[in-house]
């Protein structure tokens, strides 16, 4: 099971440092810091994140070495790139070409500089491989599961050299179909003087920050508005169903009317995503964990 919101940002900082959201105060891709928007992976505030100690750090200190193959993630280089790594030695990839390129492509060039760090002694090698961009684009497709058993093959092959190997995924994705009636809906509330025209969190689950006086009337026009495709509630009615904490560092960054979807036309940001994530449902929040 993976964090919520089911989003990159929030769940790979909890899996490699061990701290839940009201910990590292990444609940999303877009949220509040000192009452103004910020992207998680962007340079920052100093104070972008909690304090966090990532796995690599304990391990270093128990003298294991870690070797980190960061992929697509080396290109945001600012405070949450730096705490998922901390500790641990990066190792420069070698991307395959194309905007977005073959995932197959990816596997297979991950496979080659795993392989390649495996043969300087490394006593662990950590890859990020970029299926995720993929999956946006044209769900769980036959390049997906090509891709997918290109790093099996890899595995298998690891093993037999008494290499174990684990992989991770950081949340899943479920079909999303756009509604334009309903985009348009999300962009006269955005529009409606009563928040913050720039929404937080990320695909599947969306924050308004209300301007002052206005929470009551922004609520009632976004269950009005979104009622058919989401669960539309206030940031605290959020806490007390248990899917964050009532945290009051982590609330601050938080909009107070929050939209988390339920169905495929919800308003998602990108509309050219095919698959997305985000919200609670299973297909989202389950996660694999492998090990060969």
């Amino acid at each position: 099971m993976t964090t919520f919101p089911s989003t990159s940002t929030t769940a790979w900082l909890t899996a490699l440092t061990g701290a839940g959201v009201e910990q590292h105060l990444v609940p999303g891709m877009v949220f509040h810091v000192d009452g103004s928007p910020v992207e998680a992976v962007g340079a920052g505030p100093a104070h972008l994140l909690g304090p966090v100690e990532s796995v690599f750090s304990r391990l270093r200190a128990a003298g294991v070495s870690s070797s980190v193959i960061p992929g697509m993630i080396a290109d945001y280089p600012g405070p949450w790139s730096r705490a998922l790594w901390q500790g641990a030695d990066i190792v420069p990839s070698t991307r395959p070409a194309g905007t977005p390129p073959d995932p197959r492509d990816t596997a297979s060039q991950a496979v080659a500089d795993v392989d390649a760090v495996l043969a300087t002694g490394a006593d662990l090698v950590i890859a990020y491989v970029d299926i995720d961009t993929t999956v946006h684009q044209e769900g769980y497709s036959d390049r997906v599961r090509q891709a997918l058993a290109i790093l099996d093959s890899a595995a298998i092959r690891w093993r037999r050299h008494e290499v174990l190997t684990m992989a991770l995924s950081d949340h899943g994705a479920t079909e999303v179909r756009p509604d334009a009636a309903v985009t348009q809906r999300w962009t006269a509330m955005a529009d409606s003087g009563l928040c913050d025209p720039v929404s937080g969190g990320a695909g599947r689950v969306r924050w308004l920050h209300s301007c002052p006086g206005q929470h009551q009337r922004l609520l009632t026009m976004a269950r009005d508005a979104l009622g058919d495709v989401a669960w539309v509630a206030s940031k605290w009615e959020v806490a007390q169903r248990g899917l964050w904490p009532a945290s009051e560092s982590l609330l601050r960054r938080v909009g107070d009317v929050v939209a988390v979807a339920t169905a495929p036309a919800f308003p998602v940001p990108q509309e050219d995503m095919r698959y997305e994530h985000g919200s609670i449902t299973p297909m989202e929040m389950l996660v694999p964990f492998a090990i060969w």
